[in-house]
């Protein structure tokens, strides 16, 4: 039997507004994240090879999209209140069209995401792939610093994804949402 208690979407909202996750001496926040329910806090800090991807990938993103289709979100949330989550991934590309300082990006608004893995692997593959197809997101990366690989998860269907590959150091991959642009494998790992 289960301890755990689940919070709803709203609930979390209404907590992050009442301070509940700023640190006690009020210095900053804790980074949390609201899958299907259950609060996840991000309980180690990235390390360098994390956020040196992260920023590569940051610095890629800006320079092959038009910033007039396309918003470029680093380590910021993404609203699924049909599934109780406010997930927190390294990257995401959004529809240019919409402001989104007054609301979370939602599902349809999500050209891209992306998880940048080097101890979250078995999370990232796991329990957010589970949300994000549920969630009907069509192209989910996981960035795999340990063994130089990128899996691709596209295709959702009734909460799975059904189009699963890996690609690796000399391969490139395009997003969905912008086909004509390549990422380079070799370019990412080279860091």
């Amino acid at each position: 039997m289960s301890t755990a208690t689940r919070i709803s979407a709203v609930e979390f909202e209404r907590m992050i507004d009442a301070g509940v996750f700023v640190a006690e001496d009020g210095s900053d926040s804790r980074k949390m994240e609201l899958i299907l329910g259950e609060l996840r806090e991000q309980i180690s800090p990235p390390n360098p090879p994390h956020e040196g991807a992260v920023d590569w990938l940051t610095r890629w993103s800006c320079k092959v999209t038009d910033e007039s289709k396309v918003v470029v979100r680093v380590q910021n949330t993404i609203g699924i209140p049909e599934f109780d989550s406010v997930p927190l991934p390294d990257l995401a590309w959004m529809i240019a069209a919409k402001n989104f300082r007054k609301q979370r990006p939602q599902p349809d608004d999500v050209l891209l995401v992306v998880e940048v893995s080097d101890t979250s692997l078995r999370y990232d593959l796991g329990p957010k792939a589970e949300l994000y197809a549920q969630a009907g997101l069509a192209d989910y990366w996981v960035v795999d610093l340990n063994a130089l690989t990128l899996h691709i998860h596209r295709e959702p269907v009734d909460g799975k994804y059904t189009n699963v590959t890996r690609a690796a150091v000399g391969q490139s991959i395009s997003p969905l949402a912008v086909p004509d642009v390549k990422l380079e494998l070799s370019e990412l790992f080279a860091q």
